[in-house]
């Protein structure tokens, strides 16, 4: 079967973080993805990447559908038959700014799940209530997105390059800096220390 993409987002559960999945046999992650053709065909999708080759719009594609009783249609073997009448990927001509809705999805997500994790190293006995942790992720979540989607030059856009290294670095630094109770400076210590690995990263690549 063919036909032109004309949507792909995350598939995401109620808390608003995209679905996932681990292979049982090879322990490999898979995230799914909710895909809807011109010919009307729609289902759920599943690639190890984030951002998978299939996921621009306009473009034709060839796909199986394999239909599951009382669940969605599960869309596999996706392949770009036309691939060379296509540019160059976007990593190569850097044209793929921070701008649709798969890549701030994905990165609200990264952002979402590096505060929970940041706040799981703290000591939880100085929150009074579970409200009050919940309020705190959001807004460290929010910060770390300010992080994950800006340049830091204004009118200059991430490529995606950049927006990998970016979420690498926040894992990264969050392992490192070790805040023993949370405070503004200490979530600046932990961006800080970020931008150090990223600056690093970038100047030994060049």
């Amino acid at each position: 079967m063919k036909s032109k993409l004309l949507s792909c987002k995350p598939d995401l559960d109620r808390e608003g973080l995209q679905k996932s999945w681990t292979g049982k046999e090879s322990g490999i992650r898979y995230y799914n993805f909710v895909l809807e053709f011109e010919n009307g065909t729609k289902g759920i999708a599943s690639s190890t990447k984030t951002e998978p080759y299939w996921n621009k719009t306009g473009r034709e594609y060839s796909f199986v559908v394999e239909k599951k009783p009382n669940f969605p249609d599960k869309i596999k073997d996706i392949k770009d038959d036309n691939k060379e009448k296509y540019d160059k990927p976007d990593f190569i001509n850097n044209r793929n700014p921070y701008n649709n809705e798969i890549d701030i999805y994905i990165a609200r997500q990264v952002a979402y799940e590096q505060a929970t994790k940041t706040f799981m190293n703290l000591d939880m006995t100085q929150f009074e209530d579970v409200a009050k942790v919940k309020l705190g992720i959001e807004a460290l979540s929010n910060k770390y997105l300010n992080y994950l989607t800006s340049s830091g030059i204004e009118n200059v856009t991430l490529s995606r390059q950049q927006r990998i290294i970016k979420q690498n670095v926040l894992k990264r630094a969050i392992e490192q800096i070790d805040i023993p109770i949370l405070l503004i400076k200490n979530s600046d210590m932990i961006i800080e220390r970020a931008r150090e690995i990223e600056k690093y990263i970038l100047n030994k690549g060049t």
